[in-house]
């Protein structure tokens, strides 16, 4: 009897070494995916930036760690893509994409980095990319040629400016 209570006390102490020896980076990537985070939207207004800031995270470590657990690789890489596939229902129209927050163009710069590293892009990530280029030249701006913050109109804040700047520049 007290050796079946000991095996699986020395099977979770196991475990528990192992998974505290993996980066912080790993572990943070897999704690995200047990809770669904970027997959399941917040439903707040910065949600794509979220899922694009997750998803930059995600592609970061697969270039980082691109020769190491192939299931742990296919697992991340099926996820940074499950988290583009949900969020791009919220770019309906590029008119309605110009009325979002830049930090939509998060998004862009994930699937971008997704076409460097993977070679292709699925249909809809395609047309979510198409979408969110047409959007720009849609975006409302001020009599300085600036975004319009999509709070205040006429506003110029530097709202977006972490997900535009590197959009534009990829």
């Amino acid at each position: 009897m007290k050796t079946f209570l000991l095996l699986p006390l020395v099977a979770a102490f196991a475990a528990v070494t192992t998974a505290s020896d993996l980066p912080y980076s790993t572990r943070m990537i897999e704690s995200v995916m047990s809770r669904k985070q970027g997959v399941v939207s917040s439903g707040a207004v910065t949600s794509t930036l979220e899922s694009g800031v997750l998803t930059l995270a995600i592609q970061s470590w697969l270039n980082i760690y691109s020769d190491g657990d192939s299931d742990r690789i296919a697992s991340f890489t099926a996820y940074a893509d499950s988290i583009v596939t949900s969020i791009s229902p919220s770019f309906k129209s590029p008119e309605a994409a110009a009325k979002m927050p830049l930090d939509r163009l998060t998004i862009g710069q994930a699937l971008l980095d997704i076409n460097a590293t993977q070679g292709t892009l699925t249909a809809s990530e395609t047309e979510t990319l198409s979408m969110l280029n047409s959007s720009l030249v849609l975006q409302n701006r001020n009599q300085y040629n600036g975004f319009w913050y999509y709070v205040y109109p006429y506003w110029s804040y530097l709202d977006g400016a972490v997900s535009f700047l590197p959009y534009m520049a990829a």
